[in-house]
């Protein structure tokens, strides 16, 4: 599918200056790291960026059947019907119902603000606030939709009568532009916390931070041609949940349970906890010194456990040890206990996963 569809009558480009186009566009990257927040707990999603639309939303990463399209306007207080009219946004939207590939779920206008429909006793019109989360246009007076019908078939030499509104709506978003990164780092912290209890505040910045560079790729990624095939555009423009979750798995990975938890898990004797505490202390001092050879060694340990289930009859430190004489050239400085808690943390941080 073309980035856009070929139309009877150019449709209005929407112009900024250099700065507040890189606001709008750094807007959206925090938009879609919030709506990803909001899609968490599905079973597949595909954000694509800067494509088809501002935001576009698949349902599938490889063979989508669904998807939404959306535009984002960082207008600061509110926004009127005629100047969405005016500036004929909404003919941009409605032409990809003309594609039937995917059938289209949803077709938004995002804003900051609310959404204003200004009354006008010359042609009966009640003004109007929408403030809701989401507000379907169908809600609208029928003034305000014979309007916006008028300036679709306008714009696309069709008949108003047959414009068909209701896939359109205006989601108000929570972010503010002046802090929408900020508002959207809450939002993946607070999901990153109620998964991940033990999360410390550095990694869930740094799965943050890692979200906003893979975004910000996608989205600035222009070599694409206008009849590029979906698999690219899903390579080189999207971020799917796949993704995602690898990222958060990266930095999870080295996420260090309490002691009390690394201390039920392995069932050491009473008599030599002393002992597994000091190799827990190395562990964590490692990881808060943010060591690279610590980080690598839980991805290898991670690996080998992948593939090397436990035997039923294994102990944890058993166990631990068996990882460990398959990890090439595992440095001496990682000793039985050192490995023991590595290990356990691993294993304690997939069942979390898989709860």
């Amino acid at each position: 599918m073309s980035k856009s569809l070929h139309t009877p009558r150019k449709v209005k480009a929407d112009t900024r200056s250099g700065s507040l186009a890189y606001n709008r566009l750094d807007m959206q990257v925090s938009q879609a790291i919030h709506m990803a927040v909001e899609l968490f707990d599905n079973l597949d999603y595909l954000l694509v960026l800067d494509h088809y639309d501002d935001i576009s939303i698949f349902d599938s990463e490889n063979s989508p059947a669904v998807v939404s399209y959306y535009q984002m306007k960082s207008h600061e207080e509110s926004i009127t019907i005629s100047t969405v009219i005016r500036e004929e946004w909404l003919p941009k939207l409605y032409q990809h119902l003309s594609n039937k590939e995917w059938n289209v779920k949803e077709l938004g206008l995002i804003t900051p603000c609310v959404l204003k429909i200004t009354a006008s006793s010359t042609d009966g019109i009640k003004g109007q606030v929408f403030s809701s989360e989401k507000t379907p246009f169908l809600s609208m007076d029928s003034i305000t939709q014979a309007k916006i019908k008028k300036d679709i078939g306008t714009a696309l030499s069709i008949s108003p009568d047959t414009v068909d509104l209701s896939k359109f709506v205006h989601i108000r978003t929570t972010l503010t532009i002046a802090k929408h990164r900020d508002i959207a780092e809450q939002n993946l912290n607070e999901i990153l916390h109620e998964k991940y209890p033990n999360i410390t505040l550095d990694m869930a910045k740094t799965i943050f931070n890692t979200l906003v560079e893979l975004l910000s790729q996608r989205q600035s990624y222009e070599q694409l041609n206008n009849d590029s095939d979906f698999e690219t555009i899903r390579k080189h423009k999207g971020v799917s949940k796949n993704d995602i979750t690898r990222v958060i798995d990266s930095a999870m990975i080295v996420c260090i349970p309490t002691y009390e938890e690394i201390e039920q898990w392995t069932e050491y004797h009473e008599s030599e906890q002393h002992e597994l505490s000091l190799a827990y202390l190395q562990v964590l001092t490692d990881g808060q010194k943010k060591l690279n050879s610590q980080r690598e060694l839980f991805r290898k340990t991670a690996q080998r456990i992948s593939v090397t289930p436990r035997e039923k009859a294994e102990n944890m430190l058993e166990y631990s040890k068996r990882i460990a004489v398959t990890i090439e050239s595992l440095p001496p400085i990682y000793n039985d206990l050192y490995m023991l808690v590595v290990v356990t943390s691993i294993l304690i941080n997939d069942w979390r996963r898989q709860k």
